[in-house]
């Protein structure tokens, strides 16, 4: 079954702690200055006026690709990208033409929790379907993570032919728009591995990334 769906902005959530996470900013908020916060949600308002959040996602049986490492214990494979479009990362070059820096890392950084807030909201779609057929679910998985080779944007936009909303694959398996995320989701009725884990403690820099989810808590438990 393929779903192919096109959301209200409303629909995406831009936090600013998630923003600020992703500038890597280590001070605590209380310390941020009222320039910094001015900025940020400035363009988090302008955000919503760029965005064009759009996904596509489909379930399948796993027939053909067990000889994957990756899906050797799923029954069912669910793969998906979704995207925000391509006017917000031409903004951000504006900024950067215009020689407005800061403003424009700070929208890019707005660009990157709009399209991870779509990215949840249609695996939120995933999670609800496979309840409902009473299957297990893996955590989100992405081309270029622990197990999966990048050169695995190939097997989901292989699996989508044309309808990829638009986006496209490079020589680098990098995808255009920049804003867009392809993923997978194994499900089984069996114990699965990469079941219940935070998609940080699953990367390789979970312990050292300054973007990454607990990042202050971490550092913090070893001062």
């Amino acid at each position: 079954m393929r779903y192919l769906k096109n959301y209200k902005n409303s629909d995406i959530k831009i936090e600013r702690l998630e923003v600020l996470r992703y500038l890597a900013y280590r001070k605590e908020e209380k310390e941020i200055s009222p320039k910094i916060k001015e900025i940020i949600e400035h363009q988090i308002d302008l955000a919503y006026s760029l965005i064009e959040p759009r996904g596509i996602y489909s379930l399948f049986d796993n027939n053909s690709l067990k000889e994957h490492y990756i899906f050797k214990d799923a029954q069912k494979i669910a793969f998906g990208i979704c995207t925000i479009g391509s006017i917000l990362e031409k903004k951000v070059e504006e900024c950067f033409i215009k020689g407005e820096y800061l403003e424009g890392l700070v929208l890019d950084a707005v660009g990157t929790v709009a399209v991870e807030s779509l990215a949840e909201l249609i695996n939120a779609e995933i999670n609800e379907k496979a309840s409902e057929m009473g299957f297990r679910i893996s955590r989100r998985l992405s081309p270029g993570q622990r197990n999966w080779q990048l050169d695995g944007q190939y097997l989901i936009f292989k699996h989508f032919n044309d309808e990829t909303l638009g986006i496209k694959i490079n020589e680098s398996f990098m995808m255009v728009p920049r804003k867009s995320i392809s993923f997978a989701h194994k499900l089984s009725k069996k114990r699965m591995e990469e079941i219940n884990l935070e998609d940080c403690q699953y990367c390789d820099l979970y312990k050292h990334c300054a973007y990454s989810k607990g990042y202050k808590e971490r550092k913090n438990s070893i001062l």
